[in-house]
């Protein structure tokens, strides 16, 4: 397994999409002790890699094999806030106000 980036060392970076066939897992950042909650298969997933705060939806196809390739496979996908800011052209706090809305001192 790679290292899996999360933000303040608990939870992960905005919303993530994975899909494997017809497995489609969606996971969101949650605050602070709201827990995971989600599948028993991507709670184990994601206590394994350190994740404490998530939740996670599994609209379509629930095949045990492919929400775990799923769930890999989002957690890959995160958009680190340093990247975005590259990507934009800007500086990082500028995009920390977008994506969680909060302002830096």
């Amino acid at each position: 397994m790679k290292p899996i980036p999360r933000y303040e060392n608990r939870t992960i970076f905005g919303e993530v999409e994975g899909k494997v066939g017809a497995s489609v897992v969606q996971l969101s950042s949650r605050p602070p002790g709201f827990g995971n909650r989600c599948q028993h298969l991507i709670y184990e997933m994601a206590r394994a890699a350190g994740i404490s705060d998530l939740s996670a939806r599994c609209p379509r196809s629930r095949n045990p094999m492919n929400i775990v390739k799923a769930t890999y496979e989002a957690l890959m996908k995160q958009r680190l806030p340093e990247d975005v800011a590259r990507a934009r052209g800007r500086k990082l706090v500028d995009v920390r106000k977008v994506y969680y809305q909060g302002l830096t001192s």
